[in-house]
């Protein structure tokens, strides 16, 4: 996915779109592990969603990583909106360094699940704010500053980051046993 611009993503704009990652993973799972012999049973889709493609992740791997990575940029927030002396790691900030130890195997519907939760978290932090802090600089280990809203738009491309990757993955494993 080329890097999406989101300037123009305001806090209550992230909210809906955090809440309805859940449901759009969902979709493109679906559309990418039907066939032309129609929907797979659901004893296969955990099957393919646990194998791993050509990028060392499954599709598991990457809903784990996302529900991660959006608890911990939910801290993050947290932290930036409530404390004037926080100082945010800025791993949070960087995909490379925010990855988590993979493989994960489990069920993609719970991942997502759990995916949901972490979105639907966050979302309500952002509802729940107050505005006047979306601007407020906060310092990242290590130098440099950032903001709650800047951790919020890191938030909504990590998440459109994994929904771009799901479904790639699932078209990419299935068939393969």
């Amino acid at each position: 996915m080329a890097d999406t611009d989101l300037a123009h993503v305001h806090p209550p704009d992230a909210a809906v779109a955090l809440r309805s990652f859940a449901r759009r993973y969902e979709e493109a799972a679906r559309a990418a592990l039907v066939d032309l012999s129609g929907e797979p049973e659901p004893d296969e889709v955990d099957e393919m969603a646990n194998r791993v493609g050509t990028d060392g992740r499954s599709a598991i791997d990457v809903v784990v990583a996302t529900a991660r990575s959006l608890a911990a940029l939910d801290r993050a927030v947290e932290q930036a909106l409530v404390d004037d002396a926080a100082v945010v790691n800025a791993d949070v900030l960087d995909t490379a360094r925010r990855r988590f130890d993979a493989p994960h195997s489990g069920e993609l519907a719970t991942e997502i699940a759990l995916l949901a939760g972490e979105a639907d978290d966050l979302a309500d932090r952002i509802d729940g704010a107050d505005p006047h802090r979306w601007l407020h600089p906060t310092p990242l280990t290590g130098g440099g500053t950032t903001t709650p809203l800047e951790l919020v738009r890191e938030a909504v491309r990590t998440a459109r980051q994994g929904l771009d990757d799901l479904p790639r993955i699932l078209r990419e494993v299935r068939g393969r046993g």
